[in-house]
């Protein structure tokens, strides 16, 4: 039978090593985010504009190093944030903590039907997901 008291003292939620691996995951999902929210107030001046800096964006983030730091930053990023949850010993929390722990449950919810509507289709159908695909989907 498993001692999950002493489980929880051998391997540590907060060890140094763990949160810097948070930290530099998030910061990776952080930039890519940002990088894709700043394409997309592109499109107040410029679908053309949107398309050009989409084709960069995409020229790294579908590479193959591309796609194994955002996908690895993703799987540490939320691995070792759900170790952390499951970690606590009590449910007591601060309201701001509460909303970070349903974000991070309700999150991948919305990505994973965003990603199979663009990743997905490129890359199983040979769909050229570009803004005019997307906005021809998001407004008919």
């Amino acid at each position: 039978m498993i001692d999950w008291g002493r489980l929880r003292d051998v391997l540590p939620a907060a060890g140094p090593a763990r949160q810097k691996l948070r930290l530099w995951s998030g910061l990776v999902l952080f930039s890519f985010v940002l990088l894709h929210y700043l394409n997309h107030t592109l499109g107040i001046f410029s679908v053309e504009w949107m398309e050009a800096v989409q084709d960069v964006r995409r020229g790294f983030w579908r590479s193959w190093p591309g796609t194994i730091l955002l996908y690895g930053a993703a799987i540490t990023h939320i691995s070792l944030g759900l170790w952390r949850i499951a970690r606590r010993r009590t449910w007591r929390m601060p309201l701001w903590e509460t909303l970070q722990v349903a974000l991070v449950i309700l999150i991948p919810y919305q990505l994973v039907a965003h990603v199979a509507a663009t990743r997905g289709v490129a890359t199983q159908f040979g769909i050229d997901d570009d803004y005019l695909y997307e906005l021809s989907i998001l407004w008919p």
